[in-house]
This record gives structure tokens, C-alpha cells and sequence, in this order.
């Protein structure tokens, strides 16, 4: 596990560092589609093709996810629905009701493109 700042140099710093292992993954699971765009790019610079080599798969579904090479496989959210419950949560604290107690978990949908390889059947 390394960790990033979700900015693309980060990315590009979070691939350098699990590339110089001994043993580097076949697959990458990244925090955004940002830091997802950097990985790539670095594995590209070190030779490694993707999805051939590495899968990748981002977290956000952001509008470039679709337009960039090869277009990203990503988590897509809810944004809207993250807001709007968000903004419900805090008028309700401010109109003093308690803070929420249990999670609150939304639907997320994965998003397949061509920066993963196809399962092995």
C-alpha cells in the first residue's frame, strides 16, 4: 500500500514506488481518477502496457475517465446524491437534531473500460 495526494503527480510518485518492488502488482486499484491518470502515465513511461501488463482502476468516474487512453475502468459515484444528502445532514444539525449515528451508504457502480483486462475464464 502507498499513499497519495489525489493530485496526478502523486499518481505518477505511487506507481514509481510499487514498480521498484521486487515483486510489482498486476493490478492497480487507485483512490481517483486523477492519481489513476498519473499511474498510467508512469507505467507507460516504464515500459508496461495497459491493460496488457496492468490493470488500473480509478475512483470517481470523472467526465475524462471515458476520453482518456485507454479510456479508465473507475468506480463512479453518486455526486448529486453525495451533495444533497450531505446538505440534509447539516440543516438537520443546525436545526438541532443529533448527528447522524449509523453510515450512510449510497450506490457506487463500476464503471468497466479498457484499462482492465478482460477476467481470465
Amino acid at each position: 500500500e502507498v499513499r497519495g495526494d489525489f493530485l496526478i503527480e502523486s499518481g505518477e510518485e505511487c506507481c514509481r514506488l510499487l514498480f521498484s518492488l521486487s515483486d510489482p502488482p498486476t493490478a492497480l486499484f487507485v483512490a481517483n481518477d486523477e492519481m489513476a491518470y498519473g499511474a498510467v502515465h508512469e507505467l507507460r513511461r516504464i515500459g508496461r502496457d495497459v491493460p496488457g501488463d496492468v490493470s488500473v482502476v480509478g475512483f470517481d468516474d470523472l467526465y475524462l475517465s471515458k476520453a482518456f487512453y485507454p479510456p479508465l475502468t473507475t468506480v463512479g459515484q453518486p455526486r448529486s446524491e453525495i451533495g444533497r444528502t450531505a446538505m440534509a445532514v447539516l440543516l438537520g444539525i443546525l436545526a438541532g437534531g443529533s448527528e447522524v449515528a449509523e453510515p450512510i451508504v449510497l450506490p457506487t457502480v463500476l464503471k468497466v473500460r479498457g484499462s482492465t483486462a478482460p477476467p481470465l475464464i
